[in-house]
């Protein structure tokens, strides 16, 4: 069974992005997207024990992704949290993520990071 990197934003083209670069740098992964906060949520509590690592944007519609984070660890999630947002996070939030990514980012740093936590 491949690991899970699920990556929660409403925006497609960065959903894009990270299956198109994820799925060539990390093979042994199956990226998982989701496009809205209710979908990221219920996958993400659904499936937390399979989860490795999630990128989870900031705003999306009607929640945030510091939401899911947060139901995640309550569950026992232990793997990596990353935040993809346009804006800073407060402090509370900024404590929930390994790291925050403002977008615009580059992709290199993304792959970068994640090659030297895992």
């Amino acid at each position: 069974m491949k690991r899970i990197i699920l990556v929660v934003d409403d925006e497609a083209p960065i959903l894009g992005m990270f299956e198109d670069f994820f799925g060539i740098q990390f093979p042994d992964f199956e990226v998982v997207t989701r496009h809205t906060f209710q979908e990221g949520f219920e996958y993400a509590l659904a499936n937390f024990h399979q989860i490795s690592v999630a990128y989870l944007d900031g705003s999306i519609g009607k929640g945030c992704g510091s939401d899911i984070a947060r139901a995640m660890k309550k569950a026992g999630y232990q793997g990596l949290l990353f935040s993809i947002s346009a804006n800073k996070l407060e402090f509370d939030d900024l404590c929930l993520f390994q790291c925050q990514y403002r977008k615009p980012f580059g992709f290199e740093k993304v792959i970068r990071d994640l090659n030297e936590m895992l």
